[in-house]
Formats: C-alpha cells, structure tokens, sequence
C-alpha cells in the first residue's frame, strides 16, 4: 500500500506546457540499468540532488527485454498524458 502526491505549481505547469513535446522527445527511451538512469537523472538537471534521484527515479522505469538483453524503460508514457 502507497500514497503519492504529485504537487505542480499551476502557473509553472501552464508555462512548460508549449515545450513538453521538445522534453519529451528528448529523453532517453531506455537505460542499460537503473544505475544509468539515475546518472541520467541527476546530469539532465531533471532531479538536482543526486541522493533524490536515487531514491525517487528508479520508480518511474520497469524492466524489459530487447533482444536478449535487459533494458529499463519508462513505466508511464508521457505523451499519452
């Protein structure tokens, strides 16, 4: 059992609206490891403290297989939010 509480200031929000097409398309689609997606995380300036990264990012990716190697990808499509 969880809680999440996701908090937007909405004149900030409204304001990034027009540029999350650009964001989106330029995150990576997948990491070779969690390891790598928290570095890219924290070097992305996505999340500024690299202990936050540790503990909050690893949740947004699930595991997957391509061709025969594990990947990690985004669990929650952004564009279809």
């Amino acid at each position: 059992m969880g809680c999440v509480v996701i908090d937007v200031v909405e004149g900030t929000a409204l304001e990034a609206l027009p540029f999350m097409n650009q964001i989106i398309a330029e995150r990576p689609k997948q990491f070779d490891s969690v390891q790598s997606g928290i570095k890219w995380c924290y070097n992305s300036c996505t999340i500024r403290k690299l202990e936050s990264a540790r503990v909050s990012f690893p949740g947004q990716l699930q595991e997957y297989q391509h061709n025969g190697n594990k990947q990690w990808g985004w669990k929650v499509n952004l564009k279809d939010t």
